[in-house]
């Protein structure tokens, strides 16, 4: 919600390409920057205040809009809101997935794993969808009151969370950016569980983007073309969630050719609405058995002391 709604005001108030790229640094420019010192906080305190305080930052980051929308200068209130909430995603991001390690049991770990996937398109498919409606119906102001609200009510949810989470790290641990680097050198298996688990997020939301606009589909089909994906991620998400099954090696590899079969027919059949939308779904499946199964492995084979780093890269 968040996320649209500051695009939406971006493109309202900016209407020229140059603030829509100062707009995009703002929320991209802080993430990039802040990812490793995030890691790295999160190895060093414990990860449930961090991911309290982040949540909360969230909810200010939804608020700071508003004073735009009653006082003078409203373009920089937006990138306030923008900058702050990209300095957040940082430390979330890295938080609420190193935390899992601490309090979730290995042998639970593929389900929760999978539970949280789940979620996560169920709000990425539900979000746009109820700030669009509260846009549409109640206006900016009240769209951005309930996603600050929202965000209140997911710290709230933190708060019984322990703070002494960090129990099983090492206080003799080298927690910098160099000792990152040499333990992916050191760990190729990490390496390439990373990779499983970002690359397919990326290309299927490129080829999703992309693909209807450069074969002529309206919006209409670009709206299909990116919920198909979610859809498909969420129903393996969840059947996996269900029954969690630990995927071996063999099956992650074919998963792969799963997923670069359906994107290749994707693109082949991009110039017909059904089979593009059929083969992003598809697509979708795949790419969620990897992420899922990569996420897994990561919280079982990195070290607690280690975590926090790990998947905020």
């Amino acid at each position: 919600m968040q996320l649209l709604l500051h695009g939406w005001l971006a493109v309202a108030w900016g209407h020229n390409a140059v603030f829509l790229a100062v707009y995009a640094a703002a929320r991209i420019g802080p993430k990039i920057a802040l990812t490793v010192p995030a890691g790295i906080l999160c190895d060093r305190m414990p990860r449930a205040r961090i991911l309290l305080l982040s949540r909360i930052g969230y909810a200010v980051a939804s608020l700071l809009p508003l004073v735009g929308l009653v006082a003078a200068g409203p373009i920089v209130w937006l990138l306030l809101g923008a900058t702050l909430a990209g300095a957040i995603h940082a430390f979330d991001l890295s938080s609420a997935r190193a935390v899992m390690g601490d309090i979730v049991e290995p042998e639970d770990m593929d389900a929760a794993v999978a539970l949280n996937r789940a979620g996560g398109h169920v709000a990425a498919l539900a979000g746009p969808a109820l700030a669009f409606v509260l846009v549409s119906g109640a206006g900016s102001a009240a769209a951005l009151t309930v996603s600050a609200m929202l965000l209140g009510a997911s710290a709230l949810a933190i708060l019984p969370l322990p703070h002494t989470l960090d129990f099983a790290r090492r206080k003799d641990g080298d927690e910098n950016a160099d000792s990152l680097v040499d333990y992916l050198r050191s760990q190729p298996a990490a390496v390439l569980l990373v990779m499983a688990g970002i690359v397919p997020t990326f290309i299927d939301k490129a080829v999703a983007l992309l693909l209807p606009s450069v074969s002529g589909g309206g919006g209409g089909t670009v709206s299909m073309a990116l919920v198909a994906p979610e859809v498909g991620a969420l129903f393996a998400a969840a059947v996996l969630a269900m029954a969690p099954v630990r995927l071996g090696v063999k099956a992650l590899i074919l998963a792969a050719l799963l997923y670069a079969g359906f994107i290749s027919a994707a693109t082949t059949h991009s110039h017909q609405v059904q089979a593009l939308v059929i083969a992003l779904g598809f697509a979708g499946m795949a790419s969620a058995a990897i992420n899922t199964s990569a996420q897994a492995r990561l919280q079982r084979i990195v070290p607690a002391e280690m975590r926090g780093r790990v998947f905020a890269v």
